[in-house]
Order: structure tokens, then C-alpha cells, then sequence
């Protein structure tokens, strides 16, 4: 049951968000208040899938607002058509219920406010993390995330409970930050007690953490500890921020986030709302893209010197396609031990795992690059484009180009 003040809000909310079909005709010109934090990449994806769908309504003006609630209370932004913001405080999301317009959040807490919200599928980014681990055969995991954030606690508990179903435990390392702070402020300055938490787990050690920021701060918190990356902790985050990932090293794994098209969805729900549309769901989740895979996590969390040897050398770049000969020779061992080994231990055959690893060189290209398609397949070791389109539509149902554009801005 919401709280009284909160529930005079919502009535209000209910009341002028619903009814404007007098106020708003198609065609007229509209003021849109956009209250984004663009110094983060997550936040700059979003504003790109806004402006994608703006770019489609040549009637539609932004109006750029910092995140302070006394900005969104001023008569610039109320004199506004509708708003869409990261709303990450009560403090704004209240100004933003108060407003005399439509307003949809993009952000990932506060869920117990009935605002408009398009945001991600947490609990398929925690299972995907989750998976992902599983797959190259880790029996020790962790979560750093934060105490109070809707979007990290959701991530944890999905992560937690997909772990659970393979007999799994998982350990937390949570920063206590206040709500009213935008999260992944001041995480460096707290960096000491991550860095005594990290070495006193178990490894080798399979960790998520909630966002890329945090991410990027439990690199460094390895670093200053002498805990190497994979070999003592395979490291995963979320957003697939590209400046912070080649900032870690080695460079971050990450669930990529449809942000774009976050955006985009929050953009087609304010129009809806400002056209007076009473929409069918005031409360979308977009499903993750997937995981890009970069070295720190890359490695099979398996204790045999013979595997792991085979493994690095393995997943070396090259442009080269590599051979099962070649890997066999640099094991020194007989072919038949090779194949027996990697099926007892891996799962799966040496073939497979040099398949396996082409392909994830493939993905990551794909999603981070604009090359064309033949240039991928040549970097990735594949004889060409058409073998690299026959090996995505086998194993993950659609072509490379229905891959990269997943990772781009959704257009009309």
C-alpha cells in the first residue's frame, strides 16, 4: 500500500497523465524535458535511442535539464510537453509526479513509484551472468553490487537463484550508498575494503558485478591486490561500456544491455501518453543482448595444467584459422588424450572449444565494430563470410548482420 503523500501523487499522476487528447494534437510542436546524466555510457546509449525516435518527429524539440528536483519544479520544464529522465531519487521522481505532463523514468530504482518506466530485464541479465560462469565450469562464485539499488538487488537475486538450481552458493560484497546518490559515486573511496573482501575468498572465483562501473572499480581492486585476472578471478559486468572495459585490464566481459533501444521505447511510451493514448503497459523490460566476451573472463575454471595450456593457446588472437593438429602439437600429446581430457573435463571436444572460441571472437566484433562482415570473419580465423554466416545461423539461429544489429540503434 503506497503511503499517503505518495498516493495523492499517484492519484494526481492518474488523473492529468491519461486525459489529454484536448491539450495535445498530432502535429503541434513539443518540448521534450530530457533529465540525463551523459558523462556514462549507459546514459549516452539512451539519449541516442531518444534521439532516434526523435529524429522521426520533426514536430519534437529536446530541452536538456540536470538532475536536480528544483530544475524539474521550474516553469521552463512544466511549460514542457513531457519528460523523460533517469529519475535514480525520490526527490526527482517526485517533481517529476508533481509535473502537469506525461513523464516516463529510464532508471533502474525506485520501482515502488507509479511512474511510467521502460528498463532492463534484470533478472535475465543475473541468469545470463549466472550461465555464463556455469559454462566454463566454475564452482565458486561472488557479487559485488550495492545495498539499495532496485537494479542490483534484482541482479543478485536472479544470479543467486540460477546458481542455486546447479548446487551453487554465491558470496556478497554490497556498497552502502545512500538512494539519493546517483550510483557509482565515490566507489573508489571505498575501494580498501573491496580489496580485503577480494583476497579473502576462495579461487579460482567467478564474479559479477552489477554494473560496469563497479566493474571497472573491482579491476583496479585486483590489481592493487596482486589477484590476477581470469586466473584468480574471472570478472563480469553490465552495460558494456567500452571506455571503462579497455580501461580494466585486461579488458572487462560484460551482458550487453539494449539501451538503444531503452530509449527508443521510452520515447514511442511519451508520445503515446502525450497524445493522450492510455498505454496497454506502463512498465517495460527490455531483455538483455547478450554477453560480450573479452579476456577477463575468458578461461575454464578447470584444474589440469594440460586443458588450460591448450585453452591459452587457443584463444591467442589470430587471424589464422587454427587446427586440432596444431593445438595437439603444442600440448605435446597424443591426439586421443587431447579429445578425451577436453570431453571428461570441458564437456565438449577440442574441436568444439577452437569452434566455440572463433565464434565469441566473432560476437564480440560484431557488436563493437563497424567491420564488414568478410573483415570479421577474416580477423576471427574463418576460411569466409559465408562459413561465419553458416555458423551462426547453426548455433545461435540468425546471420551475424541479425547479431550486430541487435547492438544498435532501433530505427522507426
Amino acid at each position: 500500500m503506497l503511503a499517503s503523500p505518495l498516493r495523492s501523487i499517484a492519484n494526481n499522476f492518474t488523473s492529468n497523465h491519461f486525459d489529454l487528447q484536448t491539450k495535445y494534437c498530432p502535429m503541434q510542436h513539443r518540448s521534450i524535458a530530457v533529465v540525463m546524466d551523459h558523462a556514462i555510457s549507459f546514459y549516452r546509449e539512451l539519449l541516442a535511442g531518444i534521439g532516434s525516435y526523435v529524429s522521426t518527429m520533426p514536430h519534437w524539440g529536446i530541452v536538456p535539464f540536470l538532475a536536480e528536483a528544483r530544475g524539474l519544479a521550474s516553469a521552463r520544464c512544466r511549460n514542457c510537453d513531457g519528460l523523460i529522465g533517469s529519475l535514480y531519487t525520490p526527490a526527482l521522481v517526485e517533481a517529476a509526479l508533481k509535473l502537469p505532463i506525461p513523464a516516463v523514468t529510464v532508471s533502474g530504482v525506485l520501482f515502488e513509484y507509479p511512474i511510467p518506466r521502460v528498463s532492463p530485464d534484470n533478472e535475465a541479465v543475473g541468469r545470463m551472468a549466472a550461465e555464463h560462469f556455469l559454462e566454463r565450469g566454475y564452482t565458486q562464485f561472488a557479487f559485488v553490487g550495492y545495498q539499495k539499488f532496485d537494479f542490483s538487488q534484482q541482479r543478485l537475486a536472479s544470479y543467486e537463484n540460477r546458481l542455486r538450481q546447479s548446487g551453487f552458493a554465491t558470496e556478497s560484497f554490497l556498497f552502502q550508498q545512500r538512494r539519493n546518490t546517483n550510483p557509482g559515486v565515490d566507489l573508489l573511496t571505498k575501494a580498501p575494503g573491496l580489496r580485503k573482501w577480494l583476497l579473502d575468498r576462495p579461487r579460482p572465483l567467478a564474479l559479477f558485478a552489477a554494473n560496469a562501473m563497479l566493474g571497472f572499480c573491482t579491476s583496479i581492486a585486483c590489481q592493487e591486490s596482486g589477484l590476477r585476472i581470469p586466473e584468480d578471478i574471472a570478472l563480469l559486468d553490465v552495460d558494456n561500456d567500452e571506455l571503462l572495459s579497455k580501461l580494466s585490464k585486461p579488458p572487462n566481459s560484460s551482458v550487453a544491455l539494449a539501451t538503444h533501444r531503452m530509449g527508443f521505447e521510452a520515447a514511442r511510451m511519451l508520445d503515446g501518453l502525450m497524445s493522450g493514448t492510455k498505454p496497454l503497459e506502463t512498465a517495460i523490460t527490455i531483455p538483455p543482448i547478450g554477453v560480450v566476451v573479452r579476456q577477463s573472463s575468458d578461461a575454464l575454471a578447470i584444474d589440469d595444467e594440460d586443458i588450460a595450456k591448450a585453452v591459452r593457446f587457443i584463444r591467442q588472437p589470430r587471424s589464422q584459422a587454427i587446427t586440432v593438429a596444431e593445438v595437439v602439437r603444442h600440448m605435446a600429446l597424443s591426439r586421443t588424450t587431447v579429445d578425451r581430457k577436453f570431453k571428461e573435463l570441458v564437456g565438449h571436444s577440442l574441436a568444439e572449444e577452437i569452434r566455440r572460441n572463433r565464434r565469441e571472437r566473432a560476437k564480440t566484433l560484431l557488436a563493437s565494430s563497424d567491420l564488414p562482415i568478410a573483415d570479421v570473419a577474416q580477423k576471427t580465423g574463418y576460411p569466409g563470410n559465408i562459413e561465419l554466416s553458416v555458423d551462426f545461423r547453426r548455433n545461435l539461429g540468425q546471420t551475424p548482420t541479425e547479431y550486430r544489429q541487435k547492438f544498435q540503434i532501433p530505427r522507426g
